[in-house]
């Protein structure tokens, strides 16, 4: 899914790097904050700046969240607020929600919640979380520099039934598949290892690529 709007409650250091560089990638931003002052500082990058508490359930309401392709809760200093935000959030029915957490306790408590997206600012950027929001079906990104990188993303439609043979990754998109995955009947993603370029893709599999962001785009 094409991701065009995003909402981010907590505008600290993460949140508003987030801001910014989902801005970069013409993606239309609600930012919210209890801070006026760092609501003011993403006025540049955000067409909807609010001063709210995420606490505030009517007030988040409101705002129209369940309009956003994607709700992120990147409160990060106060856990109370996260958790109590994140349950509003889920309680008002946004389409996809990820809540940042900063260490294991507060994943698992996240996780028994049932949000299975989650940030770990040690673990995920907020360039790489940008670039994967940018870019839709895009699972995880690793930065290799100049716009290279290693992609997981999921086989687009037209590629369904069809073989590697059939889609000609390196000739005609520039991109090396590295390996795929496909998930087993618990759902879990196993590597398939080095794929054979005559089996037909299913839908689910996962593509392991190399090459530039620009190429991924035009492959979705």
């Amino acid at each position: 899914m094409k991701v065009n709007k995003v909402a981010i409650i907590g505008l600290g250091h993460f949140g508003a790097s987030l801001c910014e560089k989902l801005s970069e990638a013409g993606i239309e931003i609600l930012a919210v904050d209890a801070d006026e002052d760092r609501v003011r500082a993403v006025e540049p990058f955000s067409a909807h700046p609010v001063v709210l508490d995420g606490r505030d359930k009517q007030g988040l309401a409101n705002l129209g969240l369940q309009d956003m392709d994607v709700v992120i809760v990147a409160i990060g200093e106060d856990f109370e607020s996260s958790v109590l935000t994140t349950a509003h959030c889920q309680e008002l029915g946004v389409k996809r929600l990820i809540s940042r957490t900063m260490n294991p306790v507060q994943e698992r408590v996240i996780s028994l919640m049932g949000i299975k997206e989650q940030i770990l600012p040690e673990r995920d950027s907020a360039f790489n979380l940008a670039y994967r929001l940018g870019l839709g079906t895009c699972l995880s990104f690793i930065d290799m520099g100049d716009g290279y990188g290693f992609f997981e993303v999921e086989v687009p439609e037209i590629f369904v039934d069809k073989s590697l043979a059939d889609i000609k990754l390196r000739e005609e998109h520039q991109l090396n598949l590295v390996t795929l995955k496909r998930p087993d009947a618990s759902g879990d993603a196993k590597v398939i290892g080095v794929p054979v370029v005559d089996a037909p893709l299913r839908e689910g599999d996962i593509l392991v690529l190399f090459g530039h962001g620009k190429d991924i785009k035009k492959l979705m």
